[in-house]
Parts: structure tokens; sequence; C-alpha cells
């Protein structure tokens, strides 16, 4: 049964139990230890997964029912924590490659920086992926990357409330600096709820930090949040947000809590797992 091994310069090697790994094999991940480095953002490997194709090109037949491909889990630790959200759109994949200089990126598909992400409660760490359709050389022991991801750190917000408004295409609401406009209504096409609305703005909604909704007493009208999906298009930004209620109502309020002191910080990584087989 293989081993793997996660080495990084100026950091010693320390066990490290993983919950999922493709190998199922002991794993050992890098953690600094310099003590000038204590104060700043770390970046260690969490986990390594690459998939061959499927046999006969059949989906039943895919590898831990995964796509093709390589992927390196990475854990950030903020020592300050605060950390709100990863923000994937400036984050940037620089380079993807084995020890025999095989990319596992191209021009076509540079591969990106994404997963499910992942903060803690305490807002100290933060998991994400880097992935890429490309596969090592069969000879290679050793995977490297480079690049920076962007994480949204705050601490303190303000909540705005908006009047009454019908719910109805196209009706306004202003809860704070960002206005939004109802862009849909109607029954969800799946699951049990009564209604559901998207919430459509064209500036920066990364200050946002919750929204809420209330009926005319006041009470906080129970939502379900969904999709919410974010785009920019050269200087046009466009972000659209999701909410599904279990019961019909015709006019709400709407509460917007914002991050006063939303701080995006960059931090670079520069990774190596090594495999042995």
């Amino acid at each position: 049964m293989p081993n793997i091994f996660l080495t990084h310069p100026a950091c010693r090697i320390k066990p490290l139990a993983l919950a999922t790994l493709a190998w199922m094999t002991p794993v050992w991940a890098t953690l600094c230890t310099a003590a000038e480095d204590q104060d700043q953002p770390q970046i260690t490997v969490q986990g390594v997964r690459i998939v061959g194709e499927p046999f006969a090109e059949e989906d039943s037949m895919r590898v831990f029912s995964w796509r093709p491909g390589t992927t390196i889990a990475l854990l950030l630790i903020h020592p300050d924590g605060n950390l709100i959200e990863l923000n994937y759109q400036e984050s940037r994949l620089d380079q993807f490659l084995d020890d025999k200089t095989t990319s596992l990126v191209s021009e076509d598909d540079p591969g990106r920086i994404g997963g499910f992400p992942s903060i803690s409660p305490d807002g100290t760490a933060a998991l994400f992926e880097i992935i890429a359709t490309g596969r090592p050389a069969q000879e290679a022991a050793s995977l490297h990357a480079t690049g920076k991801v962007i994480v949204n750190r705050g601490s303190t917000k303000r909540a705005h409330r908006s009047g009454m408004v019908r719910i109805r295409t196209d009706s306004i609401i202003e809860a704070g600096p960002i206005p939004f406009t109802i862009s849909s209504v109607g029954k969800p096409k799946w699951g049990d709820g009564l209604l559901e609305i998207r919430l459509k703005t064209e500036e920066d909604d990364s200050t946002i930090s919750k929204i809420r909704f209330f009926d005319s007493n006041g009470s906080q009208i129970p939502a379900t949040k969904g999709a919410a999906t974010r785009w920019r298009v050269a200087n046009n930004f466009t972000a659209e947000r999701t909410y599904r209620f279990n019961q019909r109502i015709k006019t709400f309020a709407v509460e917007i809590e914002y991050w006063l002191d939303l701080e995006k910080i960059t931090v670079p990584f520069d990774i190596t797992a090594s495999v042995g087989f």
C-alpha cells in the first residue's frame, strides 16, 4: 500500500488524519513551524485525488464516482480569524504540473480553484481545491502547484431594512447601499416549497452577510436560501440569489445585513505533494 508524502521548504512533517483520500493510505501534511511565519496565513495540503477515464466510457464505472482529472485539497489557516468567504472569481491558478514537467492544465482547460467552499465555525480556516482535468505522467512521483487564493474577512456588520415590497417581478428592493430587483416569482421546480423568488443586483454583493424577510407585523418570515450565482463580463457585474418559502405571501420587508469592515486578502501558495508508489 503506497504512502503519500507532502513536503514544503522550511516545514516539518507531521501526521495528519484525513476523512477521505483517493488512495486510502497514510498521509503526512506539512505544517510550517518557522517562528516568523506563525502570524501569517498558512496553506497546507489536506488531500490528493487522481481519477482515470471510466471503463468503456460508462458513467457507472467512474472511479470514485468522480470526473477524470487531478484535485489537491488545501487548508488555509489565518491566525487572526474572521474569514467569511472564499473569492473564487479573483483567485488564480498559475501552474499545476508533475515532476516530469507534465502540465495538468492547458490554454483550452486552464484548471481552476474551486470546490465546495467550507469555512470553519470559528472563522480561522478555509478549505478549497485545485482542480484540473489533466493527469500526471505514469512515472510521476510528485505534483506542484502555484497560484493565489483570495479570501474575504470581516467582523462588524450593520442591517438595513426596506419598506414593504409587493412580491412580483420587477419590484425594487432598497435596503442599504445595494439595490435588488425581484427577477422571478413562482413555484419551485422541485421540493415542497410554495413560493420561490429570485433577487438580482448589478452591484458587487460581496459585502452582504445575510438577507432576511419580515411581514407587516415585524415577524421574520422563514426562508430557505437556494442557489446563488455571480458573474462578471468586462466591467458589468451581476449577482442573483434564490429563496424559497413554505407559505404564500404577497408582500414582505427585506432586511440586508452588510459587512462594514470587509477586507480582501491575497494568500499566495506554492505547494508540492509527493507520492510514493
